[in-house]
């Protein structure tokens, strides 16, 4: 509580107002001997729930287990915020004891004056209360709780790749090549690179988006040749390549590594920012 205390106080500090919360009785729904004292259970423990919603009329907190009202949004480990009444309007979502067991369902009256539980699944069917039988409604629903949703590490991976073979498929105009031609020299003047060497950044970078071909060195530097014209920089394809496309350099930008790069530590960070600025201005297209 101390602690619950602090963090108010420091949320009031910066302007963020924050409700008072109170604890309602926790019970586990779908097992035998349901929840409340009514029928001699005890809370498994306290949910603390806002202020104003226990003023609204909730009495207790049950867990959701099973598939039977998924069709109205309630998930496995949901929990429902549940107004002690032992009556019901018809579409009201209720908690029912059948036979000293509980159930989460739809309640509604029929033409004759019959009760029914509906589930939200066309895989269960609805049950009939037989006025013989035990059974009793002890809450309506008045909210629903979801726990907050996880993705799965595999389902992140899909969406990325998914991404990634998306650009990997697009194409680039003679514009946009060359815009990331000049994107490149200007990194390499920053970084004051002369020679061939650094241009490998650039290479890696086109077979990257599929520009050209891994390994197609004479096919860049043609490309190269006919977007600069008057402004070809001196490529020696020759010196560009020279124990540059071997260890981590022979993959993917993404993929290079610092301590498996066939360049100095000190040169690493500079064909790294050669081989951004050249993608940078093709992800600007």
């Amino acid at each position: 509580m101390e602690e619950s205390r602090t963090i108010k106080e420091e949320l009031l500090k910066i302007g963020l107002e924050v409700e008072e919360v109170v604890e309602a009785p926790y019970y586990e729904c779908g097992v035998q001997a349901g929840m409340p004292t009514d029928y001699g259970n005890v809370a498994e423990g306290y949910y603390q729930i806002p202020a104003s919603l226990f003023s609204e009329g909730v009495s207790y907190v049950v867990k959701v287990h099973g598939e039977s009202m998924k069709d109205f949004d309630f998930r496995e480990g949901d929990n429902l915020l549940v107004n002690v009444q032992y009556s019901a309007e018809s579409g009201d979502i209720v908690i029912a004891m059948i036979n000293g067991e509980c159930t989460v369902k739809a309640y509604t009256r029929d033409m004759d004056g019959n009760r029914w539980l509906i589930p939200g699944n066309p895989a269960f069917s609805p049950i009939l209360l037989n006025p013989d039988d035990e059974n009793r409604i002890i809450g309506v629903v008045g909210k629903i709780i979801h726990d907050s949703p996880r993705m799965s590490y595999s389902d992140c991976m899909k969406a990325i790749s998914k991404v990634k073979k998306d650009v990997s498929k697009k194409t680039y105009d003679d514009e946009d090549i060359a815009r990331a031609i000049k994107g490149a020299m200007e990194m390499m003047e920053q970084r004051i690179l002369k020679g061939s060497r650094p241009w490998f950044a650039v290479y890696r970078t086109f077979t990257d988006k599929g520009i050209v071909a891994n390994g197609d060195y004479n096919g860049f530097y043609s490309i190269i040749e006919r977007l600069m014209g008057d402004e070809m920089p001196r490529i020696n394809i020759k010196d560009m390549r020279a124990s540059l496309d071997i260890m981590s350099f022979a993959k993917p930008v993404s993929e290079w590594v610092i301590d498996k790069a066939p360049v100095p530590k000190s040169k690493f960070f500079d064909y790294k920012d050669v081989a951004i600025a050249t993608a940078n201005a093709l992800a600007n297209v």
